[in-house]
């Protein structure tokens, strides 16, 4: 029966968050941004079969007295943050240089940048977490161990 609620509850987040995309969301940021190209008649079909799809899953959550999901954002944040502290520590210098030795020039850009990103994702994670006492801006860098070293 587990398998069925895990099945049937990760069908529902992921048409859930095509939902978004099929009443017109798109993300503009700096270097990423969303394209939604789905026409006004796309938008409406999708949107049908996600409220048929629906459908189906409040009479199987009936017949097999399923019971919702919760999941917790903050565990999305911490989940996200850890990812991409370990991309973000891929762009130091001394990680740099498994693909051969960087120029200087790209390396002392780089570094710095690097640093103050992992430190804004970690401060981000340690909100979410609760630690509202994490560093703010022009506090002195985070000095926690890198796993790393």
């Amino acid at each position: 029966m587990n398998g069925i609620a895990v099945t049937l509850a990760h069908l529902d987040e992921v048409i859930s968050n095509l939902e978004l995309w099929a009443r017109g969301r798109e993300v503009h940021s700096v270097l990423y941004h969303e394209r939604n190209s789905l026409s006004g008649e796309q938008r409406a079909l999708i949107l049908a079969e996600i409220a048929e799809i629906r459908r189906i899953l409040e009479g199987a959550r009936r017949h097999f007295n399923l019971r919702a999901r919760i999941d917790e954002v903050t565990g999305e944040f911490r989940g996200h943050c850890a990812v991409l502290w370990e991309n973000l520590v891929g762009l130091e210098g001394k990680y740099l240089k498994r693909y051969g030795e960087p120029p200087a020039d790209l390396v002392a850009y780089i570094e710095p940048i690097s640093k103050e990103l992992i430190h804004r994702v970690r401060r981000i994670g340690d909100i979410a977490n609760g630690d509202l006492l994490a560093p703010a801006a022009g506090d002195p860098e985070d000095r926690r161990e890198d796993p790393r070293e």
